[in-house]
């Protein structure tokens, strides 16, 4: 009785189209299958490519990390376009996944969840890979030291929440890449150096960014953070490696940051609209010399809250602020900056409607200066000052 019982059972869950425990392989033509899904697959010694489905299952879930023949065979690539378009929303990718071709998911509409996302193993993936997994959600992880590029648009409008890239050795983000996405926090990599158009435009509920910007950035395209209003942290922009840092048309216009420090490398702010409608800036620290600005080029356009421009000299590293009625200073000169360079100033920061230009010496520190731009209002509480 419980023999015929367990035939029962078997006969029913094989009527309902349960996917085995493994992938069965078969020759002319070379594809697999699960009791469900049937994939076209390219053989290379013990490894296999997923090239497409053969025939498409009804279990809505897709499981490639179960063993194939016994496990005489891996799966290690998913080729281009495997799956595009297909209608599962679950899928286990296998553990020794290294590639990921173009296409591979795009339009899977479905698709809601992918685990591991992504494997340690993957070390590429093409663009568009995930684009228009208009379902798609999780915490996106990328920890091979051998990944360097994100290709163009690979999640492009997913609903991914967050991107950890730090164990990877990503140099260069492509266009589009995370581009409207609902990421809300994003750890870069320290290896990264150029961000390509568009990367995280419209990324309206990121918060976070660490760091910002990566030590090695060297180019910055058009609208990197382009609406990005709920980004309220400072702005750093210093490049350890001697590099200038090219950064183009509205790469931050219309963001939440509140704060802009100019390290090295930047030597010249002249696109348009680059810092555009970023109320919540208060304070723009330069630390290596005034940039060269393109007179009403709205770079710094449409500010409300300004309250101060600062000039470090280079070499001072250490900067802290000092409460003005705690201390006293030397007498305030004019500074040295030659007209244009101050027309410039006036040009770039319209919103602000800041008077001339002073140094402030602290007493008994002439060597060290700081240079601070103040509203008409007056002065802020805090001046800021240079150890």
């Amino acid at each position: 009785m419980k023999i015929l019982k367990l035939i029962v059972a078997s006969a029913v869950i094989a009527a309902a189209g349960v996917a085995s425990a493994q992938w069965t392989f078969t020759t002319s033509p070379n594809r697999i299958n699960d009791g469900d899904w049937h994939l076209n697959v390219n053989v290379s010694g013990a490894n296999l490519t997923i090239t497409g489905i053969a025939t498409a299952g009804t279990n809505g879930s897709l499981d490639l990390s179960a063993p194939v023949d016994g496990g005489n065979y891996t799966i290690t690539a998913i080729g281009n376009s495997a799956f595009r378009n297909a209608t599962f929303t679950d899928v286990i990718l296998p553990a020794n996944l290294a590639s990921i071709g173009e296409h591979a998911f795009r339009d899977c509409t479905s698709l809601v969840n992918v685990t591991p996302f992504l494997p340690a193993t993957v070390t590429l993936i093409g663009q568009r890979a995930f684009q228009d997994c208009t379902a798609l959600e999780g915490a996106l992880v990328l920890s091979n030291p051998n990944l360097k590029i994100i290709e163009m648009s690979t999640f492009h409008f997913t609903k991914i929440t967050s991107v950890d890239l730090a164990g990877s050795a990503v140099h260069t983000l492509g266009e589009s890449a995370f581009n409207g996405t609902k990421v809300t926090h994003v750890t870069l990599p320290k290896t990264l150096e150029t961000m390509n158009n568009n990367v995280f435009r419209d990324c309206t509920s990121l918060t976070n960014v660490v760091p910002f910007m990566p030590p090695a950035v060297k180019t910055i395209r058009d609208r990197v953070f382009n609406n990005c209003p709920n980004l309220k942290i400072p702005l750093v922009l210093n490049n350890k490696n001697g590099d200038n840092i090219t950064i183009t048309q509205a790469a931050f216009n219309t963001m939440g940051i509140t704060g802009i420090d100019f390290g090295e490398g930047v030597s010249s702010l002249t696109t348009s609209d680059l810092f555009a409608n970023c109320l919540g800036v208060t304070q723009v620290v330069f630390r290596a010399g005034v940039p060269a600005f393109v007179s009403n080029s709205n770079t710094f356009g449409n500010w409300a809250v300004m309250q101060a421009v600062v000039l470090i000299p280079r070499g001072c590293e250490e900067w802290e602020t000092f409460v003005a009625n705690g201390g006293t200073y030397a007498n305030q000169v004019q500074t040295s900056l030659t007209s244009g360079e101050i027309t410039a100033f006036q040009a770039n920061f319209p919103g602000a409607k800041l008077p001339d230009m002073k140094i402030h010496m602290p007493n008994n520190q002439g060597r060290h200066q700081a240079l601070k731009w103040y509203k008409p209002a007056g002065p802020p509480e805090t001046l800021l000052i240079i150890k």
